[in-house]
Order: C-alpha cells, then structure tokens, then sequence
C-alpha cells in the first residue's frame, strides 16, 4: 500500500514532534503553522512539506485538497478553539478522519499552597485577578506568560508597562505586538519554551515578580515546571483554565493514528481504514512533489548522479538573473533551496515564460512567432523547458539534505540549487560544493548579481576598494576599524536593525558622528527601498532582515 500524505495542525511542541516523527518514518506529511519563526523550528526532509501563515477554514479546505491530504492531525494549541473548529469543518468537507491532539495537563502536582494558586475560567477574570493583586502594594509586580495574541487586555491595568514584565516567542511578530502596545524591551523577555523549574524560578526572582499569570498548558508547555519554579520563588500564580476539549488523543496515541492512516502500520481496530480517503493509488505529493512523465531511458541514474547547477539569482527580481542563470531555472525539472529562493525561483519562472511565450499561447506575443518557429525542435531536444506545475521542489539549506534527496530522486535530471545574489559572495554554495564533491556529486557555479554590485550601483560608488563585513547570522568580532581612518567605505550584509544599529553606536564612540549611511532593502523587489541618514539618525530607525548598508567615512571636515 503506497504511503498517503497526512495532515499536521502545529505550532507547538507536539506538533513538532508528530513532524519529527513523520520525517523519521519517512511518512509524507503537510506541516501547517502560522508563522515564519514556527517553520525555523521544524527540521525540514524530503517529506516534509511546510505552510506557513494563519488560514480561515476556506483556505484551510483548499490546502488540504491542494496538497492531496488524506487524514489531518490537530496538534494546535489547546486554546486555540476556532482553529480547531475550522480544521473539523474542513475534514468532513473533505471527506477525510480528523484526529485531536490533547495535552496532559499535568494538575495533579500543581498544588495549591497557601491560596498561592488562583484558577480563572477566561482570560478576562485572569486580567482582573491581576488588576486586584497589583493594587495591593507598589511593589507587586507581574510576568505575563499567555502569549502576544491577547497581551491588549492587560493594557487596562494602570502602569501596566512599568509594572508587567511579558514573556512571549523570539519572534518578530511577538516582539513587535509587545513593543506597539507600549512595553519597553527591558519588560520583554522573548525566549522559546518550555523552561525548567530552575529556569522560571530565575526569571521570577530577578526580576521581583510576585505573581505570575499563565494558561493551563499541560506538561507540554511546561506548566508544571512554571508551578514549581513559582512556588520556589514565593510568587502567587493566576491559571487560566484549558478549554474542554471533547474526547482526543495523546501524543503516543497520535503517533500510532498517523501510521495506521499513512498506510504505514495496521490501523486500531474499529478506527477506519488504514488508506487514506483523500489520496490513494499514486505517489505521494510529499515524497516527490510533482513527479515528472518522462521516458524511463531518461530516468536512469548515471554512477554519479545528476549535474548539479549552484545559481546565484541575483537580489530576487528577473531583472537581476543572468541570462545563464535565467535558461537554467527554465530547463531545470527541480529546484532546491531555502524556502524564500524556492519561492523566488518559481515565480521567476513564471514571469519569464510569460515574457517569452513559453508554454502560453496567449502571452508573450513579442515573441510568439520565433517560439513557434522553434518550438517542434525543442520538443525533440533533450533539455527543452519545462513549466513550474511540472517541475519537483524541494526546500532546505543543508547540503547534506539537498544531495540525500537528489540521490533518492534518480528520475531528476536538472536540478538547480538557488542562491540568493552571487553564488560566490557570502553564500552556502561553497559548502554545497564541499559536500558534493565528498558524495561524488557533479555541480558547477553560476554567478548572479551580488547585494553589493546593486547597491554600489545605486549609491554610485565603486566597491573595489571597500572593506566587506558580514554581519548575517554573526556577531561584530570587536576588532573592526570603526574610526574609518583609512578613509576605506564599509559595506555591511546585514541580520535586521540591532547588527546595524550596534554598528552606529561603535562609529559614534570612534568620532563618526558625520559619516553617511545609506541602507538598502528589499534590493530587486517591488519594495525596495534606500534609506540615508547619520550614525545617529539611523539608529533611530528599524529595517527588515533583507537588507545591506554601505557606510562612507567622514573625513574630519565635511560631511561624505
């Protein structure tokens, strides 16, 4: 029985591990969760496939139909009623078995010392619970824990910015919610969960908190260790109480759900079939996305496998592909990469046919008639193009991943490995080469237009002579030049605003106050944008992690 693509709701510590599981049984599965720091959590896989973004129950039916879905785990959190509510709206649209992940609560040892725990029956009785405690004395001070969804509520306690501390996900869109509504970052703590006993008690005791509010998580989202670590520290703690879930399963219990309906394992007696209802019969869409028809003579695997080509496409837009580069995506019948250059690569190729007339007869009239004119010999021609809804996508940044699953897809002949800029400027290219070469892997390079060539380009000043500093995914090394006396421009790959505003701060303390900064985003898109400022004005402002700056000294007298 072929293996049928299983449905998973995340977001959550379990919907992790149902991924990880899946992945390790070599179980085709479709990952859900809803945001960009959700996916940087799961350990991608050749059977993996990962949705990110919030759907409401139409667009949750769709997926589940596009991405051939034949039974869907929701491993949501318990709070999360409408998500859950939706996903059984969509199965029984879908026709498919929908299975609930319930937590353990793990109440049993939470005790109730000294009325040191108050249990609430919504987040509204929570806050006003709160309220009360705060005015009891000046110096009570509270850390919420609930999440950055509904942090708005506590903005109706007095001094709730000065008196709240707040614990949410490192995640742009927490971060973000916290600081709009008026905390400052020495009130947020963004840290990823769950904490130990001694974890907790550090934070409460640190910082003076003397009460704690906090969902009713189960042993999953660590409440019992946020109980203990509270007792600890002597600090009163305010429970939200779960939502009553009807019926559910454990994790163990899930596990063994998926296997039986990914036709993997016998399913439980009286549970349903063990075959998917939604997809059955063919390959799954997991294991090889979108299985190429072509001859079998084709197929064959060569001793050392296919050709790998390493493009670099430029900042992201068709305008910044090489031509080589270009014809490259258009022929290749697979594309790897991370998900963002995934995503470009496709819609690359899309824009590209459309301007050329391949595959379209309605499009590209400028060059319709020379396509028609060669189209029958490309037909014949090994290596002709191919559309994007034929070609196989794979997304990871990890050679050793990328060459596995290239060598579990003989039928792939062309594959390409995207690379943002040049594939020779700061990029994972090198490694992928490395690891190619040791797995016997063919590969070659082609070049794409650097951040910093588009920059320069932009700024009108030649980059020859400037001093390169990465400062994507590192820290400053502390034996950079930031007094800039050797009158050399700097130009920075940059992580989001904190790498440059450090940065600005270190050109201030050397006497730099009057060197010009100009920082690029989104270089290559819609939303590009070029910003220009002082050290001091620029740390004023905040950019997003698709960015560089290029820094010109000031040389003592007037402003560069």
């Amino acid at each position: 029985m072929q293996k049928c693509t299983i449905g998973i709701l995340g977001g959550t510590s379990e919907g992790r591990l149902l991924a990880d599981f899946c992945r390790k049984e070599r179980i085709p599965a479709a990952v859900s969760v809803a945001t960009s720091y959700g996916e940087e959590l799961l350990t991608p896989g050749p059977f993996l496939r990962i949705h990110t973004g919030r759907m409401e129950k139409e667009e949750l039916l769709s997926w589940i139909r596009q991405e051939k879905i034949g039974a869907l785990a929701d491993a949501t959190h318990p709070y999360a009623r409408v998500i859950s509510e939706n996903a059984e709206w969509a199965c029984r649209q879908a026709g498919i078995p929908y299975g609930r992940l319930v937590r353990d609560s793990g109440e049993e040892k939470a005790e109730e010392e000294n009325g040191r725990i108050i249990r609430t029956s919504s987040m509204e009785e929570a806050v006003q619970v709160l309220a009360r405690i705060l005015q009891e004395g000046r110096g009570e001070k509270g850390l919420i824990t609930t999440g950055s969804k509904e942090l708005a509520q506590y903005t109706r306690i007095p001094d709730y910015a000065e008196r709240l501390y707040v614990r949410v996900l490192p995640s742009r869109e927490g971060i973000d919610a916290c600081l709009k509504l008026g905390w400052k970052g020495s009130h947020v703590i963004a840290m990823q969960g769950p904490f130990s006993q001694d974890l907790n008690r550090a934070i409460l005791t640190s910082l003076g908190i003397t009460c704690m509010v906090t969902k009713e998580s189960g042993k999953a989202g660590g409440f019992p260790e946020k109980i203990a670590g509270a007792m600890d520290a002597g600090c009163r703690v305010v429970v939200i109480g779960r939502p009553k879930e009807k019926g559910g399963k454990t994790l163990e219990e899930m596990k063994t759900w998926i296997a039986g309906r990914s036709g993997g394992n016998k399913p439980e007696e009286g549970d349903g079939a063990g075959e998917c209802a939604a997809f059955s019969g063919t390959e799954p869409q997991a294991q090889m996305p979108m299985k190429l028809q072509t001859d079998a003579e084709t197929h064959s695997q060569k001793e050392n496998g296919p050709a790998a080509v390493l493009a670099g496409i430029g900042t992201g837009g068709l305008a910044q592909i090489t031509w080589e580069g270009l014809w490259s995506l258009l022929k290749s019948d697979a594309l790897l990469g991370a998900g963002r250059m995934v995503e470009s690569g496709k819609s690359i190729c899309r824009q590209a046919a459309e301007e050329l007339g391949l595959g379209n007869g309605d499009s590209g009239k400028r060059n319709k008639e020379k396509e028609d004119g060669r189209k029958g010999q490309e037909e014949k021609e090994e290596g002709g193009y191919i559309p994007p809804e034929k070609k196989a996508y794979f997304v990871s940044y990890k050679p050793d991943e990328m060459i596995a699953w290239m060598k579990a897809h003989p039928e792939i002949r062309r594959p390409v490995i995207l690379y943002s800029g040049d594939a020779g400027f700061y990029s994972g290219a090198a490694a992928f080469r490395r690891a190619a070469g040791e797995s016997g892997l063919k590969c070659r390079l082609l070049p794409g237009i650097s951040s910093i060539s588009a920059l320069s380009a932009i700024v009108g000043r030649p980059w020859e002579n400037a001093e390169i500093i990465s400062l994507h995914g590192r820290a400053l090394s502390g034996n950079e030049d930031w007094s800039l006396k050797d009158g050399r421009d700097r130009f920075l790959l940059l992580d989001g605003s904190e790498s440059l505003h450090q940065v600005c701060r270190c050109l201030l303390e050397c006497g730099q106050e009057k060197a010009q900064i100009l920082v690029g985003e989104n270089l290559g898109y819609e939303e590009e944008k070029v910003t220009a400022g002082s050290p001091g004005q620029i740390l004023s402002k905040k950019f997003g992690r698709l960015s560089c700056a290029w820094i010109i000294p000031w040389d003592g007298d007037e402003p560069a």
